[in-house]
Order: C-alpha cells, then sequence, then structure tokens
C-alpha cells in the first residue's frame, strides 16, 4: 500500500523520493529506539550482563543499530517487488542466512570458502561480535577459570587428588613463567574474557567500536541504495 502511494504522490510531483526515505526514517527510528531501550531494560540486569552503565548503552546502541538495518534492508528489498509477500519471503529467507554464517552458528575458519563472502556481507556478525567483546573482552575482566580450579575439573581432579599431585605441582608453579601472566601461581587466570572470545569464539579481526562503525555503514549504505533505486525506478519527468 505504501509503495503504491508513493508511485501516485511522485509521479504528479507532489514530493521527492529524498523526502519520502527522510520522512520513513524520521517516523521509524523514534520506535526503534524505544524498541531498543525497552530491550536493554529488561534483559541487561535480568540476565545479569556486565559492563556497567557504559556497557548497557553499547548493547542498547548495538540493539538500535540491528534494527535499524534490518528495516533498511527491508524497505530496499520492497522496492523492487510489487508482491508483499514475495518482498517479505525474500527479505526472511535473506536474514536467515546472515544469521546462519555469522558467526554464532559457525566459526568464520569453519564457513566454506565458497560462502565466506556472505560472512562478511551479514550484519548480524558485525553485532555479534561487538556484543561478545562487550560482555567479555575488557581491561580488569573477571576471570573465568584459575589453575586451582582446573585442578578441580573432572578427570583431572581425579587424577590429581588419586597421585597426590597437586601439592607438587603447586609448589612448582612459581618455577614457570609464562607471556602476560608471569610466574604462575595456584590463583594464576587461565580463562579470561579475551581468551574465551579469541579461542573459542574466534572474534579476532575488530574491536566492538569497529564493529559497530560496520554496522552503522551498512545501514547508510543500504539506505543510500534505496533512495537510488526510487530515484532511478520511480523517477518521472516534470511537465
Amino acid at each position: 500500500m505504501e509503495r503504491n502511494i508513493f508511485i501516485r504522490e511522485t509521479s504528479h510531483n507532489t514530493y521527492r523520493a529524498s523526502t519520502y526515505v527522510m520522512a520513513t526514517m524520521a517516523v521509524y527510528v523514534p520506535l526503534q529506539a524505544l524498541m531498543a531501550l525497552t530491550l536493554t531494560l529488561e534483559s541487561w540486569w535480568t540476565v545479569g550482563l556486565s559492563g556497567g552503565f557504559s556497557g548497557a548503552l553499547f548493547f542498547a546502541t548495538i540493539c538500535f543499530l540491528c534494527l535499524f538495518t534490518g528495516n533498511a534492508i527491508s524497505t530496499f528489498a520492497s522496492s523492487f517487488f510489487k508482491n508483499m509477500i514475495l518482498a517479505y519471503a525474500t527479505v526472511i529467507s535473506t536474514m536467515a542466512y546472515f544469521t546462519l554464517v555469522s558467526g554464532f552458528y559457525i566459526h568464520r575458519t569453519s564457513i566454506p570458502k565458497f560462502w565466506i563472502w556472505l560472512h562478511y556481507l551479514s550484519p548480524m556478525k558485525y553485532a555479534f561480535e561487538a556484543l561478545v567483546q562487550n560482555e567479555f573482552v575488557r581491561d580488569g575482566g573477571p576471570c573465568y577459570l584459575t589453575l586451582n580450579e582446573a585442578f578441580d575439573i573432572e578427570p583431572v581432579s581425579t587424577y590429581v587428588n588419586t597421585t597426590r599431585l597437586k601439592p607438587a605441582l603447586t609448589a612448582f608453579l612459581p618455577n614457570i613463567v609464562t607471556p602476560g601472566v608471569g610466574k604462575l601461581t595456584a590463583q594464576s587466570c587461565i580463562m579470561t574474557g579475551t581468551f574465551i572470545s579469541r579461542k573459542y569464539l574466534d572474534i579476532v579481526e575488530l574491536n566492538k567500536y569497529q564493529s559497530m562503525a560496520v554496522l552503522f555503514s551498512m545501514a547508510v549504505s543500504v539506505r543510500i541504495g534505496y533512495f537510488l533505486v526510487l530515484t532511478l525506478i520511480y523517477k518521472t519527468k516534470r511537465k
């Protein structure tokens, strides 16, 4: 319906495509910001995410950019189709593929080479990596596993306690010096948030602010593409 109204109005030179694009953004952006804020207030402290106020603000910003980018992709796709159902099917299937190769289900190194280009085109990739780094990667972040706790994990704990190696290992630890940790002790942290994000989630290419910038750039680029499509396809000559 909105598409038909736009064609009718522009055919009579009522307004320009740029006016229409800016007007739709003026309507959707406040609603998307409200939705992002609501999601943050409902989930941040309920789930127990870390990072304080700055972390919550970054979380809300990424949520807003996800909504903003998703809306941009939807409107861009709708400009090519007269049938709303066909447009919805195209957008949903595209977003499903983006989600599949974003790194949440399959790590980047496990994605086949002929699909890796889709991984870098996926807005979900940058949102996911930004949120993971916002939660895990920070100076002075929590330690998720100390060396002493590692001795209590099965089957290591059974072997160490049975053979009585734990006292000997604990006494020998100060003789071991590791990069970034120094001399090992029973309380040395061997699993930080940075280690988790890099080793287990394979997030090594961009930091969270770079991912946010890429996500914003993608949203703006799609909006510009939407404007160009409207201008080129539905352009009419002034009489």
